[in-house]
């Protein structure tokens, strides 16, 4: 019904003003999206009391907690698995959730969906299934960006965990304890995703969780194998008394070893990845150096 209006609308401008319609609709609809604009802003601020409009990470986690009871309505259990291990991984905010999440990509795909139907749709007369798909990717694109950066994050946790645990071996050989060299450690490394996960641990420690719980909430968030590996057998030698220094040296040699035969292996694929622009690029721009002059000869002569 709504679209019947509008193109009654466009079509009385069209038969009115012959010549003019096309600007007319233009600046018309241009204005409406404007007032529309204005609209929202003026609505927006009279509620100003309750936060900063000039702080713009406040007002963004003020739509967030708006949208947010939506989100809780959404099941898709198989996504928020995924979500739930992104997030863990990637150092997404603490007090922030999947529900909180999801809500963040309703208030993408509404705003985007809002902006492109009011440009491609009423002010340009594009179908309305444009405006619709390129918001729908708008939506999805925090959740692509999400496993990205996990996806970074571990790789890096992954390749300084071996020169940590070998930190922090020779912290605990010096006379420290285990708490002790754990602090000096998180205080002298470098920044990073490594330093930010066992800071963690050791603030749990220190608010009066386990040794063991703590670094079992580290394995359980990032769920990563060679973290796995290393908590499970730091664990069991703490709990069994044996000596930590010996495990925590065997576990960086053999962390370093397996980082070094990756790099081994990654630099094997380089030659055959470097046969693609090999065959695509280069063989024909060498072949038509060597052979043109050739088919060109040829070309003269039988003409």
């Amino acid at each position: 019904m709504q679209e019947n209006y509008i193109n009654q609308y466009f079509s009385f401008i069209h038969e009115t003003f012959p010549y003019q319609s096309y600007i007319f609709q233009f600046v018309s609809t241009s204005l409406l999206i404007y007032g529309i604009g204005k609209i929202i802003r003026n609505t927006y601020k009279t509620h100003s009391y309750l936060y900063n409009l000039e702080d713009q990470s406040q007002v963004y986690s003020n739509w967030v907690e708006a949208l947010l009871p939506f989100a809780k309505k959404l099941k898709l259990e198989g996504y928020r698995k995924k979500i739930e291990l992104s997030l863990s991984r990637s150092g997404w905010k603490p007090e922030w959730g999947i529900d909180h999440f999801i809500s963040t990509q309703i208030l993408h795909f509404s705003l985007a969906f809002i902006i492109l139907f009011l440009i491609l749709s009423l002010l340009l007369g594009m179908s309305f299934f444009l405006p619709l798909a390129l918001s729908l990717g708008i939506g999805l694109y925090p959740s692509l960006n999400l496993r990205t950066r996990s996806d970074k994050r571990v790789a890096i946790i992954n390749r300084g965990l071996g020169g940590f645990i070998e930190y922090l071996s020779l912290a605990i050989a010096a006379g420290l304890d285990f708490q002790g060299a754990l602090n000096e450690v998180c205080d002298k490394y470098e920044e990073g995703p490594i330093k930010d996960e066992f800071s963690y641990v050791n603030k749990n420690i220190k608010l009066g969780k386990s040794r063991g719980e703590a670094l079992r909430e580290l394995k359980d968030r990032l769920q990563l194998q060679s973290m796995t590996l290393f908590i499970e057998t730091l664990v069991q030698s703490m709990e069994q008394g044996a000596s930590v220094v010996d495990t925590l040296q065997s576990m960086a040699s053999n962390l370093n070893l397996k980082r070094f035969q990756g790099a081994e292996e990654e630099a094997g694929k380089i030659s055959i990845k470097m046969m693609i622009p090999l065959v695509i690029f280069i063989l024909p721009a060498v072949m038509l150096v060597l052979m043109g002059p050739m088919i060109l000869e040829y070309v003269l002569m039988s003409s």
